[in-house]
């Protein structure tokens, strides 16, 4: 590990411990007056559009989001909340990103972290999270904290979430009127996507982990980026299967880029939230989608097979993370607060 990278961990280290210790400060912040609140969550493997799709939406409605600045004071949410409210009613326009981070302090952002103390990381399971392992004290905390921020911001939230991707179940359990949006992408442009990023930015691993990646430690960037989107892929539209079908909306980036006001008055059909729209709000008529056509055919041809050969696997797949999810079955994760 590079002096940057390690330099990186103890910050993260010491963010981490220093939210711990101020988050009791944070109840004496807390709203009131809200239960059982409504919230859309935006999902779907990295590089699949989720980010456009986050932009477009807190673009279009009142709806309040996180920015940037939670990812600092990720175990502040309610005093979070209250300091930037009144940043988050006009969002300027970008549909730009590096990565998924949007320009701008108060725009819209992940902040995954505000997450992490219900839906921590497994060391073999990765980022999915099966719902029997949800503690039930730690559903009340993550539940009691959506109510008090939508008191505070006195609008639904939405949020984006990648890692939350394989664990949807997990999340409506601990959070009973979760709504979300399934971004997907041809599979091939988002490995390719995956791919190249690795490859331009070093980065030994990125965004969101699937069970067993430890199976894939010594391979090079490409066999991981692979691995990393199928195996996501595959854990997804298996969880999906699981849930009411009114509580996901399925949304092609193609036809968002093709057609994002016509994506828009869909999303407001099926929320059924009776949304306000942004007065004033930027809505181009279509985006340029990026595919993986872009890359060499040799590029293309080797991704695919890579690809067929986990698709051939999948239930072979499965079964293990089942086993593996089982032999964890009686450590509750995420704890409440």
């Amino acid at each position: 590990m590079s002096l940057h990278s390690e330099l990186g961990v103890l910050a993260g280290a010491g963010l981490r411990l220093a939210n711990r210790i101020a988050s009791p400060l944070d109840r004496l912040a807390a709203g009131s007056g809200v239960r059982g609140s409504s919230a859309v969550f935006v999902v779907g493997l990295p590089r699949s559009g989720t980010t456009l799709v986050y932009e477009l939406i807190t673009q279009a409605f009142e709806l309040a989001f996180l920015t940037r600045a939670f990812a600092y004071s990720f175990g502040l949410p309610n005093i979070s909340t209250r300091l930037t409210r009144r940043f988050t009613h006009s969002p300027a326009a970008h549909y730009r990103s590096d990565y998924g981070r949007i320009p701008g302090r108060f725009s819209p952002a992940e902040n995954h972290v505000i997450w992490e103390r219900w839906f921590p990381a497994d060391p073999v399971l990765g980022h999915y999270m099966p719902a029997d392992r949800l503690a039930s004290d730690a559903r009340e905390s993550a539940s009691r904290m959506l109510d008090s921020m939508t008191a505070i911001a006195k609008r639904p939230f939405v949020f984006k979430n990648v890692y939350f991707t394989m664990s949807l179940p997990a999340v409506l359990r601990a959070l009973p009127g979760a709504r979300f949006v399934v971004v997907r992408r041809p599979l091939e442009s988002v490995c390719a996507s995956v791919y190249r990023l690795r490859a331009t930015k070093e980065e030994r691993w990125w965004s969101v982990r699937p069970p067993f990646i430890e199976e894939v430690a010594g391979a090079d960037a490409f066999g991981q980026s692979i691995f990393q989107c199928v195996r996501t892929s595959q854990i997804l539209e298996r969880e999906m299967r699981s849930l009411p079908e009114d509580r996901c909306l399925v949304a092609d980036y193609e036809d968002i880029c093709a057609a994002p006001r016509a994506f828009l008055e869909r999303f407001d059909t099926w929320a059924n939230m009776s949304l306000e729209r942004r007065p004033g709000c930027s809505i181009p008529d279509s985006f340029d989608a990026r595919t993986a056509a872009s890359l060499p055919s040799a590029d293309r041809a080797r991704i695919g097979a890579q690809i067929a050969m986990l698709l051939s696997d999948r239930h072979r797949y499965l079964e293990r993370v089942d086993t593996q999810a089982g032999a964890t079955e009686g450590l509750t994760a995420g704890q409440g607060s």
